[in-house]
């Protein structure tokens, strides 16, 4: 799944959560039957939730839709929260929305305060699910604020920022393609949390390695011998736009496609097959990285819809970047358009 965003933002920074995902799926998994059931028992073998984060799960569903009881309390032992509301009553669907905002931002000690909007409601919605987790540790080395790094952008800009230094024995290996250096996390359960910082030694664009070089190096962190390595890096903060995970999650090394096209679950009152799909699975995430340490959060959300296909749904057009307006006069239908007025809207907050 990096590799794909990294290839579609190679000049962004980017930031994902697999674990985010996998809870997300894990709930879908609770209640699937089917061939649903079975492609997820794949996808899922041997996923345990981490135990290094704080997680919590929403379930919303269409008025008029039951759940089975024993999906009902597989959620509940994740310590979801499931809503009945009627999706065509708008002040309903803003107080749902209110409730999943507020206590995604209680988890995530408001680093993400709107996981979704009142109107991501529709007529053919089904379902919704939510997954919140959130990940606050300090390293177990800190690092001193100390001189400058001249960072080279992935635009081959070249900006000074402050650097974050450490001398410290770990783990550290490297390849003929990049570096890799463990920089680990105080942890109180008795497991092992760190970060892998990976640096590539002939781009400044982490996309350059494959697939098969990513895993040849993580593998050889597996059993890389405690080295003492000076780390100097930059303290960050990323912030994602909403990332609609369909490409990936469709993309031929996920094989996740099925999802969108048909879902069996225990809903509806009885096991309804083949009556679901999902539209739209998506993600937020929030980190940033001090000297002190790691501080993120991620929602994952996926919104499920009765049996249309993508044909039948409708259309859906959003004017969030420059557009073009015409007003034009229909004489007949054979005949020319009149336009009346016509223009582009670079700037909607520009009146001048």
């Amino acid at each position: 799944m990096l590799n794909f965003f990294l290839r579609e933002h190679q000049h962004s920074n980017v930031s994902i959560s697999p674990q985010g995902l996998w809870q997300l799926l894990n709930m879908i998994y609770k209640g699937a039957i089917g061939y649903t059931k079975e492609l997820l028992d794949q996808y899922l073998q041997g996923f345990t939730p981490s135990t290094n984060l704080k997680s919590i799960n929403d379930l919303v569903i269409r008025e008029g839709i039951t759940i089975d009881e024993d999906f009902r309390q597989k959620l509940e032992s994740l310590g979801a929260e499931v809503q009945s509301v009627d999706f065509q009553d708008l002040p309903c669907c803003k107080a749902a929305a209110e409730k999943i905002n507020k206590r995604t931002a209680e988890a995530t000690n408001d680093m993400i305060t709107h996981a979704i909007e009142p109107d991501c409601f529709g007529r053919y919605s089904v379902a919704l699910l939510v997954n919140t987790i959130y990940f606050n540790k300090n390293w177990e080395n800190k690092f001193e604020l100390n001189g400058t790094i001249h960072f080279t952008t992935a635009m081959s800009q070249v900006k000074p920022v402050e650097a974050m230094c450490t001398d410290i024995y770990t783990r550290y290996t490297e390849t003929i393609y990049a570096q890799a250096v463990a920089l680990p996390y105080i942890n109180s359960n008795g497991t092992k949390t760190e970060m892998i910082v990976i640096v590539p030694k002939d781009s400044f664009k982490p996309a350059c390695l494959s697939l098969e070089q990513m895993a040849e190096l993580l593998n050889k962190m597996k059993s890389s011998l405690i080295e003492n390595v000076l780390v100097k890096m930059p303290a960050f903060r990323i912030e994602s736009d909403l990332m609609e995970l369909r490409g990936p999650l469709c993309s031929t090394s996920m094989g996740l496609e099925a999802l969108f096209k048909k879902v069996s679950m225990k809903m509806g009152g009885a096991y309804v097959k083949d009556e679901f799909h999902i539209s739209d699975m998506t993600q937020k995430v929030v980190i940033e990285v001090d000297e002190k340490g790691t501080e993120a959060a991620a929602v994952t959300c996926a919104m499920m819809t009765d049996g249309l296909n993508d044909s039948q749904l409708p259309k859906k057009v959003t004017c969030d970047k420059p557009f073009m307006y015409m007003i034009v006069d229909y004489k007949d239908e054979q005949s020319e358009l009149d336009i009346l007025f016509a223009g582009q809207v670079a700037d909607p907050t520009n009146r001048g």
